[in-house]
Order: structure tokens, then sequence, then C-alpha cells
């Protein structure tokens, strides 16, 4: 079950993989880089069963393509530890339509969770996720100040779990897929709110996970 529990921090990542025309990052309904920042700042909270998770965030890109790294913490109440996890994602961007342009985001996610001296006899576990895919995200509704995004998004990958203890080791690999639904709400072009909802596949046991997003933009173009 412990295993399960550490895949939700990992997913955090994942999912903080958001009028006229659309820039990079507008598939996850954040304000588009390139339009007039050079990247996003943030932060995210996350919540599951019995478990917490908060982080920070910083992207940098271009009109078509965005990178952006992920450090945060996760509470596991039920096991009584927390949590670090770390998380890079890049992906780009390709438009299509004109009048209401689909924004469509090839995405290669790889993160990170681990948890060390958990008792007497120094257990620690991780857990490392690699993941590919896509989002797709569209403006619903667009002023001067205010865009809705919904976002649709799907990754497969691997995730591969070990527990150790001085002279012992034991991993686990598994195949997952993480569907994530969410709607970004934009302000002024520069600022979001991005909640979301993301269902692991693949691994017995895996837990939804809820998960708010919020960015401001940085830079002049």
């Amino acid at each position: 079950m412990l295993r399960h529990a550490l895949l939700v921090g990992c997913t955090l990542v994942v999912v903080g993989a958001g009028a006229g025309r659309a820039f990079a990052q507008t598939c996850s309904g954040l304000p588009a880089i390139g339009q007039n920042s050079k990247g996003n700042v943030g932060a995210n909270l996350g919540i599951s069963a019995d478990t917490v998770g908060v982080g920070a965030n910083v992207s940098l890109g271009s009109y078509h393509s965005f990178g952006t790294f992920h450090i945060g913490k996760t509470n596991y109440t039920e096991f009584e530890f927390t949590t670090t996890v770390v998380g890079l994602t890049l992906g780009g961007q390709i438009d299509v339509g004109k009048t209401k342009p689909i924004s469509i985001c090839p995405i290669a996610t790889g993160s990170a969770e681990w948890a060390s001296d958990l008792n007497s006899a120094g257990l620690s576990f991780s857990t490392d996720i690699i993941t590919g895919g896509g989002n797709v995200g569209f403006i619903l509704n667009s002023s001067d100040t205010r865009e809705i995004v919904p976002t649709l998004g799907l990754s497969v990958g691997r995730i591969r779990d070990t527990a150790a203890i001085p002279g012992t080791r034991i991993t686990v690999k598994d195949t997952i897929s993480i569907l994530t639904v969410g709607v970004g709400f934009i302000f002024d072009k520069r600022i979001a709110i991005r909640p979301a909802i993301s269902k692991p596949f693949g691994v017995d046991g895996a837990v939804t996970t809820f998960s708010v997003i919020g960015t401001i933009a940085f830079g002049h173009r």
C-alpha cells in the first residue's frame, strides 16, 4: 500500500504537466509563455486519501516550447513521514484551427520522490516515474482580462519503487497511465489558477489526486 501512496507525490509533478493565437502552456491552462512573458512561477497543492502535497515550480520557454522544474514535499499521515519530490517537464505546443485554436502539447516528464531513515534500521523508500504523453487545451471564453481554458492530459510511462535498508534493496517496476482533467482561469494574461483531477491507472490501489496550481508570469517579451 505504501508504494501506491508514494505515487501521489509524483503525480503532482505530472499534473504540474497549463484569445487569438495560443502560446506555450495554453494547453495546460496556464499563462501563455512568449505572449507577453518569459516564464511562469507558482505553487501547487495536491490532496489525496491520507496525503497532502505542496510544492513550487518555475517554467521557462518560448512561443512553442517550455520546461518546468518542480520541487515539493508530500506528507503521508497514514505512515507518519514526509517525502521530498523533484521533477522536470519538457513540452512543445502545436496550434490547430484559426477561429478558436486548439492547443496540443507533447510532453515528457521525469520525477523522483524519496524518504530516508524511517526507522532504527535505516529503512528508506523511493519512487521514480518517467512518462510521455500530451495535453490538449482550448480557450472556451476570452476577454482582455480573463480567459477560461479547459484542459485534458494523458501520460503513459514507467514507475519504479525501491525499498532499502543497508545491505538489502527491493525494486518493483510497473507501467502506469495518468489521466488529468482541469480548467485554467487566467487573469490579465499573467495570473492563473488551475484546479484539476488526476486518475492513475495500471497500478493496483492507485488513488485519485485533486490539485490546484497557481502561477504568475514574469518578465516581458
